[in-house]
């Protein structure tokens, strides 16, 4: 596997001061890009995994809990069994995480567009059902055109 390059946008802690969670987004090979998770463990990287599209997926936000990261990003592609809405799509990643690399999951993804370009810069989390593990949660960012000088803000609740 021929990592081409690599950008981290975040780090969240998990299970105390001890684990900790990077996101970011990595480019393998030809792929344009990829969603890229890595798990840390007093410093030291235990596991990375990349996941996403065919098509350029950059994650742009991220928060955990105990044992969930959520990932907010854009995609040109489109996550089974959504259609891209043109441009670059909105998406929210919910997955489970654990010390071994066989103990990551993607459990739910929501993607939403306008035909427009859409870049989340934030998410956070709003509640979680404690025996469902049901998550809502809060991406704002913002929506833009090529090619235009205008954007705007947006907010968006999302169930996952």
């Amino acid at each position: 596997m021929n990592v081409t390059s690599s950008r981290f946008l975040g780090v969240c802690t998990l299970r105390g001061s001890q684990d900790q969670v990077a996101v970011g987004t990595v480019d393998i090979g030809n792929s344009p890009g990829d969603v890229l998770v890595a798990y840390y463990s007093s410093g030291k990287l235990v596991w990375w995994k990349s996941f996403g599209t065919s098509e350029t997926d950059v994650a742009s936000s991220v928060v955990c809990d105990d044992e969930y990261v959520l990932i907010g990003g854009q995609t040109a592609g489109a996550f089974y069994p959504f259609q891209n809405q043109g441009d670059c799509d909105a998406f929210v990643v919910k997955a489970r995480v654990g010390f071994s690399k066989d103990e990551f999951h993607v459990e739910a993804v929501q993607q939403f567009g306008t035909g427009n370009n859409i870049l989340p810069k934030h998410i956070s989390i709003l509640s979680k059902d404690p025996s469902s593990h049901v998550f809502k949660v809060l991406l704002a960012g913002v929506v833009y055109s090529l090619g235009y000088e205008t954007s705007f803000f947006f907010t968006a609740q999302v169930e996952l």
